[in-house]
């Protein structure tokens, strides 16, 4: 299975619910990056820490869901641009969102070692997250 496949599984797995099959894509080391300003942002390690950013993101949106369009690859096949249509609401406030991230990919030993979302509007989504805490 290439890389470009194991991604295009990731995004067909979480769509399914299918948690196990990501648990087991990712590397041991792995190093999630969110960005500041939203309310997740942080440094997430391991599988505990791809669990923790999985629960916080989810948790704090409702019906979020991203819809992968493209994927973008380097030459080596162990770096990966994926481009998200995604979509969700704030559950306090019933607002919604329709925004889009691009989320880099690294690879190493066939397993998900690094990921790293660029969101189009970390504003919107910060103004939104508020205003459900007001």
């Amino acid at each position: 299975m290439t890389n470009r496949q194991r991604i295009e599984l990731f995004y067909a797995s979480a769509a399914s619910g299918d948690h196990a099959t990501i648990d087991a894509m990712i590397h041991p080391d792995f190093i999630g990056y969110e960005p500041d300003g939203l309310p997740y942002a942080g440094v997430y390690r391991g599988i505990e820490g791809w669990h923790n950013v999985v629960q916080t993101v989810f948790g704090t949106w409702e019906n979020f869901t991203p819809r992968l369009k493209y994927i973008l690859q380097d030459d080596k096949d162990e770096i990966f641009a994926a481009g998200l249509h995604t979509t969700g609401k704030v559950a306090a406030t019933g607002e919604t969102f329709d925004t889009f991230i691009l989320e880099q990919w690294t690879f190493k030993d066939g397993l998900i070692c690094e990921l790293r979302p660029f969101y189009w509007d970390t504003a919107l989504l910060a103004g939104l997250h508020a205003r459900g805490q007001a």
